[in-house]
C-alpha cells in the first residue's frame, strides 16, 4: 500500500500534537511487521535527513496513530518506518 495516513483505532487521521500535521507513510507492506501487522518503509536518497520526519511519526504514533486504512479495514503498523536509501 502506498501513501497511507497514520490513523487511530477509530480510523481517524491523527495529527502531530507539536506541528498539527499528519503523516503519510510512503509504503506499508501488509503482514511483514514483527507482529504480523504492516511494515512501513520510507524511500529516500542517500543524503536526505529524515530525522525530523521520523520524530513527527513517533509523536503521531504516541498519540495513537498506529494504523493505516486498507479499504474499509485498518492495518496495524508495527514500529517506526524503515528507511531505505537509494542512490
Amino acid at each position: 500500500m502506498s501513501q497511507k495516513h497514520l490513523r487511530n483505532k477509530k480510523g481517524e487521521i491523527v495529527s502531530d500534537p507539536l506541528t498539527g500535521e499528519s503523516r503519510k507513510l510512503d509504503f506499508v507492506i501488509k503482514g511483514a511487521g514483527k507482529k504480523g501487522g504492516g511494515l512501513a518503509q520510507e524511500i529516500t536518497s542517500e543524503t536526505a535527513s529524515k530525522r525530523s520526519q521520523l520524530a513527527k511519526e513517533e509523536r503521531i504514533r504516541d498519540a495513537g496513530g498506529v494504523y493505516v486504512r486498507d479499504g474499509k479495514s485498518l492495518v496495524h503498523v508495527d514500529g517506526i518506518s524503515e528507511i531505505i536509501r537509494l542512490p
